[in-house]
């Protein structure tokens, strides 16, 4: 049954929530911090069309977090640049929370990820949802754009909630 539900889960994410995602065969580094996506995250980059490089996907029940994911993303950001890749993720041991490398091996955090997001969602949601410990620059840039940044208080429940309340379709800590 747990291989039906994983099957439905990557049909859903490639046909339904990223019909338009396809990384054409380009390598995507995934540091799993040998935790919960040690085994999904090659599956879903493969899905969408990535070759995925798996670095920290050996969980013994002890090492989680330690000394990578996003606690330590320069680990993943030194991989995308000595393999060539088009990006990275640093994920945390139980896969709520990414980091994003680009190509140069740039570390990009949350406002700049939400930030580059904002082009694509602004036209059609004039609000993206975000902490008030995000920066003054991600407020300006949303602005600038024609939108609102609506800010709560800090954890990833209230910005949920936020988004639910409001139906906003972007929104990070």
């Amino acid at each position: 049954a747990r291989k039906s539900l994983l099957g439905d889960y990557l049909s859903w994410l490639r046909n339904e929530a990223f019909p338009n995602l396809d990384f054409g065969g380009r390598k995507v580094v995934a540091d799993c911090a040998n935790g919960a996506w040690s085994q999904l995250a090659p599956r879903v980059l493969r899905a969408f069309g990535a070759d995925p490089v798996i670095i920290h996907d050996g969980p013994n029940g002890a090492n989680i977090n330690e000394g990578c994911g996003s606690l330590h993303p320069e680990m993943t950001a030194k991989v995308v640049t000595r393999e060539d890749a088009f990006m990275g993720l640093s994920l945390d041991g139980d896969g709520d929370r990414v980091l994003l490398s680009d190509a140069k091996g740039r570390i990009l955090d949350g406002d700049a990820v939400m930030a580059g997001l904002a082009k694509h969602t602004l036209p059609t949601d004039k609000t993206v949802v975000a902490t008030v410990m995000s920066n003054l620059a991600l407020e300006n840039w949303v602005k600038a754009l024609g939108g609102t940044l609506l800010r709560t208080p800090v954890g990833d429940r209230h910005v949920a909630e936020a988004m639910r309340e409001g139906g906003h379709s972007l929104g990070g800590e």
